[in-house]
């Protein structure tokens, strides 16, 4: 399932990679409509024929609201969410449900984000905190392996089994996420609703990989500032860690900046990775007093 507003074109290029999907069971394809002023309703309609699909409107604004919608509607055992600027590899669904035959005891499945390294900037690609907060971009490497403590799949491709849902009736938290005034933090409150931070019933599947196009705007320096605020203020919320290293473990803010400075990085990440820090720490004071 997924959540789009006025990204026609781009939904257009997911659905028709959802279209060529190899060697998977059924599925339908739910795509909640959130708002959008621009001509997605019609492009969605245009797979109807290629795919199992639901349209949902959601005018309301919020991605978080969209998806809880779409979750009433949607009947099979693995439920997959995925991005309106994703291109899935062919097999994804495929490894997806492969992972969930092979590892029953898992609820909470994710895979490799790819970026093309012409559409990040330097001084975001070479950190994997930031091309992960700025770029969605994501990579735990080769092998399938539990998630580190506190480490969750996210949005663009991550699935759920559907009874690990049982109970929940609203799991994305609407008061926050993309369309609200707080953007960030939604898919960990989501992940956090299914699995417990130090649970090992989070699977990342190495071989279910996704293509993420982000927009240019994402990495406008002022952008990538207030984002990194928000989303150490999200991770205070939530109690998980602000930051971690490619190996997905936690790393004390004082390391990281050691770090850095030892390597010259650029001025530009260390203002990010200082915005995030007072985030993180304004975040953590106002809801664990």
């Amino acid at each position: 399932m997924v959540a789009t507003k006025n990204r026609s074109e781009s939904l257009s290029n997911l659905l028709q990679a959802l279209a060529a999907q190899q060697d998977t069971p059924d599925f339908e394809v739910i795509v909640a409509n959130n708002g959008s002023t621009d001509d997605t309703a019609q492009i969605a309609r245009g797979f109807d024929d290629a795919l199992s699909l639901q349209i949902l409107s959601v005018p309301q604004p919020g991605k978080s609201r969209a998806l809880n919608q779409a979750l009433r509607l949607a009947v099979g055992e693995l439920l997959v969410f995925t991005d309106d600027d994703v291109v899935p590899a062919a097999d994804w669904l495929a490894k997806l449900w492969k992972a969930a035959l092979d590892w029953p005891e898992v609820r909470l499945f994710g895979g490799p984000i790819r970026v093309a390294e012409d559409r990040l900037p330097r001084w975001v690609a070479r950190s994997f905190n930031l091309s992960g907060l700025l770029a969605a971009r994501y990579d735990l490497g080769d092998t399938d392996r539990v998630y580190p403590p506190c480490q969750y799949p996210i949005g663009p491709n991550m699935a759920v089994r559907k009874d690990a849902l049982a109970g929940c009736a609203k799991p994305f938290p609407e008061t926050i996420g993309p369309g609200t005034s707080s953007p960030v933090g939604d898919e960990s409150c989501f992940g956090m609703t299914v699995s417990d931070p130090v649970a090992k019933d989070r699977l990342y599947v190495a071989s279910a990989h996704v293509e993420h196009r982000p927009l240019a705007s994402n990495f406008v320096f002022g952008t990538a500032v207030r984002r990194s605020f928000m989303a150490g203020r999200a991770r205070g919320r939530s109690g998980l860690p602000s930051v971690v290293s490619e190996k997905g473990q936690a790393v004390p803010h004082a390391t990281l900046v050691v770090a850095r400075l030892q390597t010259l990085r650029s001025a530009r990440e260390m203002v990010c990775l200082a915005s995030r820090y007072l985030g993180f720490l304004i975040g953590r004071r106002q809801y664990h007093r």
